[in-house]
C-alpha cells in the first residue's frame, strides 16, 4: 500500500505543479514533451520502486535507478517550470 500511494501522491504533486504553474503565469495549460517525460519519469521511478525487486537483476541498481528516474523527473521540473515561474507572468 506505501509504494503505490508514495508512487500516486508523486505524480499527482507533479501534475498539480505543472498545471498551477502554467496557470498563474498566464501561460496555456498544455502538456508539452517535456512535461510528458516529467510525468513518465515519476512513474517510472514509482514502478521500479514497486516491481524492481521482483526483477533478477541487483537491487541496488534497481532502485538506484528507481531514485534516478524520480529525482530527475523533479530536476527537469525545476529547469523546465523554474523559467516560467522566476520571469513575469504572460498576463501582467
Amino acid at each position: 500500500m506505501y509504494a503505490f500511494t508514495s508512487g500516486a501522491v508523486g505524480a499527482m504533486t507533479l501534475a498539480l505543479m505543472t498545471r498551477a504553474s502554467l496557470g498563474h503565469t498566464g501561460r496555456l495549460r498544455h502538456a508539452g514533451t517535456l512535461t510528458v517525460c516529467i510525468c513518465m519519469l515519476v512513474n517510472v521511478g514509482a514502478v521500479l520502486r514497486v516491481f524492481g525487486p521482483l526483477t533478477n537483476l541487483p537491487i541496488h541498481f534497481v532502485l538506484g535507478v528507481a531514485a534516478a528516474s524520480w529525482s530527475g523527473a523533479y530536476l527537469l521540473f525545476a529547469m523546465v517550470y523554474g523559467s516560467y515561474l522566476l520571469r513575469p507572468s504572460l498576463d501582467e
